[in-house]
């Protein structure tokens, strides 16, 4: 059996910020430095408009440098209440 090495990064964001991306970005570029397995970023919304991830793109001559996206979490779509009956 093969055990798959990674970690996850968890952000709470209540406000949509531009720069929200790359900060992203940021701290996973970061774990990633210090350790040898790379990282699942998730990001937890509790706002109450949806929210879609934002990936961070940039390309040259149409050549891909940097392709950096995240999973959100919409808390104000989850059902707390079916979630506590489990």
């Amino acid at each position: 059996m093969r055990v798959l090495d990674f970690s996850s990064t968890f952000e709470h964001q209540s406000t949509s910020k531009a720069d929200f991306p790359k900060r992203m970005f940021n701290y996973d570029a970061l774990l990633f430095s210090n350790q040898t397995y790379p990282s699942i970023p998730i990001v937890l919304f509790s706002r109450q408009q949806e929210t879609r991830t934002q990936p961070l793109h940039h390309s040259i001559a149409n050549k891909t440098i940097l392709d950096f996206c995240y999973d959100v979490v919409q808390l104000s779509l989850c059902d707390w209440r079916e979630y506590l009956k489990q």
